[in-house]
């Protein structure tokens, strides 16, 4: 077994998913259950060389149930992990609220979110098995 099916085993062993969805907004941060409870429901997640935006580092696409990464655009690793957060922070508000919001608002929640936890990023990466390949 590998160590991501192991530390999500763990975690569903410490908490109750259910109960645990009706919190995920107690705070304005995403967290690795978010990332686990998104992944389990099917949600993939991947890099390519651009968008059709030629500005733009990142997408969540709805219909795939997809995050998609624009290497092209990314500056560094820190700002790939925190494009990967801001997605996935899209993702987890579309799945479970329909619920469009803010980019600025977003925006913080994943600056806020790598500041304190940048585990969480480095989980997703490790999850979905995407890395940033520093070619930029």
């Amino acid at each position: 077994m590998n160590n991501c099916k192991l530390f999500i085993k763990f975690y569903k062993q410490q908490f109750n998913l259910n109960k645990y969805k009706a919190k995920l907004f107690s705070t304005q941060m995403l967290k690795i259950m978010d990332v686990i409870w998104m992944y389990e429901e099917g949600m993939t997640a991947k890099v390519i060389s651009r968008l059709k935006n030629p500005d733009q580092k990142g997408e969540y696409r709805p219909d795939k149930d997809e995050i998609v990464i624009a290497a092209d655009n990314i500056k560094s690793e820190d700002d790939f992990n925190i494009t990967l957060v801001h997605e996935l922070i899209h993702a987890r508000n579309d799945l479970l609220y329909s619920k469009k919001e803010l980019e600025n608002e977003v925006e913080k929640e994943a600056l806020k979110t790598y500041n304190l936890n940048p585990g969480v990023a480095l989980f997703a990466r490790q999850i979905y098995k995407i890395d940033y390949n520093g070619k930029n």
